[in-house]
């Protein structure tokens, strides 16, 4: 109880430190262009209808919302992205049934897709992509880029956070 206790306040620390300002940042440096408010209201309620409706795999519930907001970074760039990232996250962690605390999983998953959500965001814009591309090539190979970025900054962000905890294999 005592190391959850400790991790609980870490996460949460870190949470407020990083989140909040960082999203703020975000907005100021690449602001989001949305011509038409509904089109976007319209993807949100899709992903929040994907974040409650969850895929069986084997046995294991498999949510596929991380491979679906590809189309929101595309459309309209990486604080949007995060932004719904964060509110299906949400509804994701309340969904799943687990043994974990959810005072744990929040802060965590939160950092993570953040983290995950900026990187590969940032990564796409380095290496040349643009938001709002109608070039079919260019959204297929940047949207590849940055789900493949994606997929592993998440592995990493695991990898990390079961060293630090040592849980490592």
């Amino acid at each position: 109880m005592e190391g959850n206790a400790k991790r609980k306040k870490i996460l949460w620390s870190l949470w407020i430190l990083i989140v909040p300002a960082s999203l703020l940042l975000v907005y100021n440096f690449f602001p989001p262009t949305v011509n038409n408010p509904w089109n976007l209201v319209g993807y949100i309620l899709f992903f929040v209808l994907m974040s409650l409706m969850p895929m069986n795999i084997n046995g294991a519930s498999t949510f596929l919302v991380q491979w679906v907001t590809v189309a929101l970074f595309l459309k309209y760039g990486v604080f949007i992205e995060i932004v719904v990232s964060q509110l299906a996250m949400l509804i994701v962690l309340y969904r799943s049934r687990t043994q974990e605390d959810q005072s744990l999983r929040i802060p965590f998953n939160s950092l993570m897709f953040f983290g995950v959500s900026l990187i590969a965001g940032l990564t796409y814009m380095a290496i040349g992509g643009e938001i709002n591309s109608l070039n079919l090539l260019h959204v297929i190979v940047f949207g590849l880029i940055f789900q493949v970025v994606s997929v592993l900054v998440n592995q990493v962000i695991f990898y990390l956070y079961d060293y630090i905890d040592g849980n490592s294999g």
